[in-house]
């Protein structure tokens, strides 16, 4: 019986590859237009198939204050084409957003208080 351990091999690159960082404005740009400002990418991870590679980009709630509250869902970026191939559904987005928010609720009401206190204060 052969036990050599699998290798992995990825096909040869594309001739355009995007890198992390690119990934994560492809994704904040699609989140802006589609679905609001309290929603920023996190840290990508390359996820690597035989014909194409992509970032998975995660959706972190964010509220003014508290900063990133939790992941709410995912954006996918084509790495060689620099498109956004694919998402969590909106609806479960909202629904992770809704839930995250009842979790930390005075979190953030208490951050938001502290920021209005500030700005009547200047």
């Amino acid at each position: 019986m052969d036990t050599k351990p699998a290798i992995l091999e990825r096909p040869a690159p594309a001739e355009q590859r995007i890198g992390a960082e690119e990934a994560i404005h492809k994704a904040e740009r699609f989140l802006n237009r589609h679905l609001g400002h309290l929603l920023a990418a996190g840290t990508p991870q390359r996820v690597l198939f035989p014909l194409r590679s992509t970032w998975v980009v995660p959706v972190q709630l964010t509220y003014p204050g508290c900063g990133v509250i939790g992941e709410v869902g995912m954006v996918v970026v084509d790495e060689t084409t620099g498109e956004v191939v694919a998402w969590t559904s909106p609806q479960e987005m909202y629904q992770a957003t809704e839930k995250l928010y009842q979790e930390h609720q005075e979190e953030i009401e208490t951050a938001f208080s502290a920021i209005q206190q500030g700005e009547s204060a200047s």
